[in-house]
């Protein structure tokens, strides 16, 4: 390029740098070009610049650094010793920082090693459970709600670990590896691939998002920790979406009975692990189910834990999923629960039924929680907003960036 002055594309493409990164460093100062009629023109200087913050920046100076040494050789173009002197001083002081970085890493790669020998080899939970004994005069068909004969049945320290379930009516259902497992249509096998322990999953899950659920899950648990659990049943749904993280589970008391249901065997499997690390001795029943039509006794559940699974229902059914759930929960039955919604307009919502063929209409709207529990005689006690996040990630594939996602939580129950 020599003496000629250049504009900022030539300038830029020359370094490889983008346009925005020029007009940031000029910006900072660190870059000072002439300007000709709104028209940025880069000289020698620049070029000279420009070259030394690229060497300083391989040497890990930061920008502020680099402004630093860049103003010294301005004002004294490095043209006597004591100006040298100063210079290799800034170099000598990045330098023991560098040594004191390297120190700092050294130590905590000691420490991952050591961290990763303490942690040790993975193996399975030996708290090995199943269907409790406690649960099975709870069991009933979910179409004529008869009692289901037990057969072939492999029973092991008060869990019903294998065996078949069946009823006069053609229902048929089976516990395998202490998970009972019903005949309910299979859903997209796309779905049940995509879970919330899966690695890829949480790969695409922002922290932000998290940060609300836990939020919202934070505010369930201290609710359910105010009413008293003793001989309740609890019962969650569509966990593969989202669950209350096991470590809740930790203070249950153990006369509580839990029910969990979701659509994968995997979840299920990992979810059944997790629970029985953080409580061995949860009474816990788990249910492979995509329908809510579930294996149990109507008026059996006292607290049902929404935990977005109405979000996650909706977005495969046109019902509401009270509609299916109301018959099992009792006349008192409370309802804690965390709900997605987005402001009327929002550009999300008109993905929900791109991506999804058949879709409530109101979800993840505002009103769409108000007028379900009004249709099926329910009545909204709290319901607050929890936060609101812009990037939940890739996990909700319907939301549009930056568009605002608002999360309520709410405790609901039956009108009297």
């Amino acid at each position: 390029m020599g003496g000629i002055h250049v504009k900022i594309g030539a300038f830029a493409k020359h370094f490889d740098i983008s346009i925005d990164t020029i007009r940031y460093y000029v910006d900072l100062g660190l870059l000072i070009p002439n300007k000709k009629e709104s028209q940025l023109q880069f000289d020698q200087n620049c070029m000279e610049d420009m070259q030394m913050i690229i060497e300083l920046k391989k040497l890990r100076f930061t920008l502020q650094e680099i402004h630093k040494v860049l103003s010294l050789r301005r004002i004294t173009q490095f043209s006597d010793i004591e100006d040298l002197h100063f210079y290799v001083t800034l170099l000598q002081e990045k330098q023991r920082q560098l040594q004191e970085e390297r120190d700092q890493l050294d130590h905590s790669i000691d420490m991952l090693a050591k961290k990763i020998e303490a942690v040790g080899p993975l193996s399975p939970s030996e708290n090995r459970t199943g269907v409790p004994l406690a649960f099975i005069p709870l069991l009933a068909c979910p179409h004529c709600q008869k009692s289901l004969n037990l057969r072939d049945a492999y029973i092991q320290n008060q869990y019903v670990l294998h065996a078949e379930l069946d009823c006069p009516c053609g229902y048929q259902a089976e516990i395998r590896e202490g998970i009972l497992i019903t005949t309910s249509p299979s859903l997209d096998p796309s779905k049940l691939q995509y879970y919330l322990y899966d690695q890829n999953t949480l790969e695409d899950l922002d922290p932000s998002l998290v940060s609300l659920w836990e939020k919202g899950s934070l505010w369930i648990y201290r609710r359910l920790m105010q009413d008293r659990l003793a001989n309740r049943v609890v019962l969650e749904t569509n966990v593969d979406v989202y669950v209350l993280p096991p470590k809740y589970f930790a203070s249950m008391p153990a006369d509580t009975r839990y029910i969990f249901a979701g659509n994968g065997v995997t979840m299920m499997t990992k979810l059944k692990s997790k629970i029985e690390q953080s409580n061995p001795g949860l009474q816990a029943l788990y249910i492979v189910n995509s329908d809510m039509m579930l294996p149990i006794r109507y008026d059996s559940v006292d607290l049902f834990l929404d935990t977005i699974s109405f979000n996650d229902f909706s977005l495969f059914h046109h019902t509401y999923p009270l509609e299916r759930l109301q018959h099992y929960l009792k006349g008192n039955a409370l309802i804690l629960g965390n709900y997605m919604y987005y402001s009327h307009g929002a550009k999300s919502l008109a993905n929900v039924p791109r991506l999804y063929p058949d879709p409530h209409p109101l979800n993840f709207l505002q009103a769409y929680l108000d007028d379900q529990m009004k249709q099926y005689d329910f009545m909204l006690a709290e319901n607050e907003l929890i936060g609101i996040t812009t990037n939940p990630g890739k996990y909700l594939d319907y939301h549009v960036d930056r568009e605002k996602l608002y999360m309520n939580a709410y405790l609901a129950r039956r009108k009297t």
